[in-house]
């Protein structure tokens, strides 16, 4: 006959593994044990213990902290001490912020990122939608080929959320001889998207290499109301050939769709479209520009343009400007083509210019040696 033996006193609980603190686990898990042969009893957040066994996982918890509790009795009934852990579970995800990228298009071929976010993050980035991998800041790519390029950052705490909306830039990189968009150094326009692409670059210095031929390209108005264009154009003489430009919902139409404090000048617009489509409401349209403010344009010529509207889509419409107004001038340029305006021809059309106004105390907006 064998002869149970019991131990002496009451059992000791140890907790040997819980979720750590903090924690995004809803339903964690522990496991636990005692110094000698019992049953255990556990409880969650002081409510009623009952009988258990290692690992225990407990039901769905919320955000917020929680208390695991165990305890231990021994063969003869010996209730031991409660072993506890507290911790917290956190379900709010980290906000990542890019302080520092690359300029908009650079030369530099390595772009260095700046970013943070809450204390004690890590991080995880991505270039040109690679996998995220982990990451620290600053952090610099390898050298990028020419081009546009991406980069994504996002932060996880650590509670283990994972920020779902990483910070996300992008850049173009470009040949050295492209310029840096300083007036010293302007970057070069050598093909249609090149047009478009300043829209990056709204503040930057440009100026063309070479005709440009849109006939493959969809283009796009540089700058509108919100945000227009404050650079330089210099289109050298050169000439942009077919463009085809349906403008449905920015904010101003033309090749430029708003320009402030900007100097556009040699330009030759040649074979081109310009419609300003009815979603727009009532704006300004020229083939040039759409709405100028205090911007210089010279030596603008044309030949076989065709600009119009929708019905009662447009306000102001020009052959070259739609509106134009403060201290802006148009001078030695003129327009070829035919312009049609809808139903709102009494609003302001023109072979130039649709509308022009000054401002008060301000030189009035001028037209010099320029026709159509």
């Amino acid at each position: 006959m064998t002869q149970q033996v019991f131990a002496d006193g009451p059992p000791t609980v140890t907790i040997t593994s819980s979720p750590t603190n903090p924690s995004s686990q809803t339903t964690p898990i522990f496991e636990f044990s005692a110094d000698q042969e019992s049953t255990f009893f556990c409880s969650v957040d002081g409510g009623l213990s009952s009988a258990c066994t290692s690992p225990y996982n407990t039901s769905a918890l919320t955000g917020g902290s929680h208390t695991f509790a165990v305890f231990a009795r021994n063969l003869s009934g010996e209730t031991g001490p409660t072993d506890t852990y507290s911790w917290t579970i956190d379900l709010t995800a980290p906000n990542t912020i890019l302080d520092i990228g690359p300029t908009a298009i650079t030369v530099n071929p390595v772009a260095t990122f700046e970013f943070s976010s809450e204390p004690s993050t890590t991080f995880e980035c991505s270039v040109d939608n690679d996998n995220y991998a982990t990451c620290t800041s600053p952090y610099a790519t390898s050298d990028l080929p020419l081009g546009v390029h991406s980069f994504g950052v996002r932060a996880i705490d650590s509670a283990g959320n994972v920020d779902q909306t990483p910070a996300i830039a992008s850049w173009t990189v470009v040949d050295e001889s492209a310029g840096d968009g300083t007036p010293e150094r302007p970057f070069k326009v050598r093909v249609c998207d090149d047009l478009s692409g300043i829209n990056f670059a709204i503040t930057a210095s440009y100026e063309m290499a070479n005709d440009i031929d849109c006939s493959e390209s969809t283009v796009v108005p540089i700058g509108n109301a919100n945000v227009p264009f404050t650079g330089t154009f210099n289109g050298n003489g050169y000439t942009i050939s077919n463009i085809d430009l349906y403008n449905d919902g920015y904010l101003g139409t033309g090749l430029f769709g708003a320009a402030s404090g900007a100097t556009i000048s040699g330009v030759r617009l040649v074979d081109s479209s310009f419609v300003e489509g009815e979603a727009n409401g009532q704006y300004s349209m020229g083939a040039l520009v759409g709405v100028a403010t205090n911007t210089t344009m010279s030596d603008i010529t044309s030949s076989n343009l065709s600009v119009s509207t929708a019905d009662s889509s447009s306000n102001y419409l020009g052959g070259l400007v739609g509106y134009m107004e403060g201290t802006s001038v148009l001078e030695n340029s003129h327009f070829d083509g035919t312009i049609s305006n809808g139903s709102n021809s009494q609003n302001g059309t023109g072979g130039l210019v649709g509308f022009s106004i000054g401002t008060s105390n301000v030189l009035q907006s001028d037209v010099r040696n320029s026709y159509a």
